[in-house]
């Protein structure tokens, strides 16, 4: 799809977001429905809304009179596109969260670890999995169809 694009991270945030969207990919969702679901602040949500527009992960609609007794306000939509690149590029993460917990399962250390991840140092990889970890955890309720 023109304009798709990976996001070059996801954090925690991105993943609570996504979460939520993908659980119900067309269901529209405004900038307050997203900050009640998950618990982030309202700035955080914009960034992250914003972040996955860009990317062509979701679709901005201006909603004028919604009917339901509150303000006009932009609703976003995940894309078809959209939710097949977060499958796919979570895919990654949780395949890079494999490699490192099996290569300290099979006895690897930190810095083995760093070197096959061309990470600096021993901390940035530990770092790193336990990143992969919380991130993973937040989209664990997704079911089969998701890492």
């Amino acid at each position: 799809m023109p304009g798709m694009t990976e996001l070059p991270a996801i954090g925690v945030r991105t993943a609570e977001v996504l979460s939520l969207f993908l659980a119900d990919p067309v269901r529209p969702r405004d900038t307050w429905d997203v900050t009640q679901a998950t618990g982030l602040g309202a700035a955080s949500v914009r960034s992250v809304l914003a972040s996955l527009d860009r990317a062509g992960w979701i679709t901005a609609a201006f909603v004028g009179n919604p009917g339901d007794g509150r303000p006009a306000r932009t609703c976003y939509t995940m894309t078809a596109a959209g939710a097949a690149a977060a499958r796919r590029q979570l895919a990654g993460l949780a395949a890079e969260f494999k490699l490192i917990s099996d290569a300290r399962a099979a006895g690897s250390d930190w810095d083995t670890v760093a070197d096959h991840l061309s990470l600096n140092t021993r901390q940035a990889a530990s770092a790193r999995y336990q990143a992969l970890a919380i991130v993973l955890g937040k989209l664990a309720g997704l079911g089969e169809e998701h890492p």
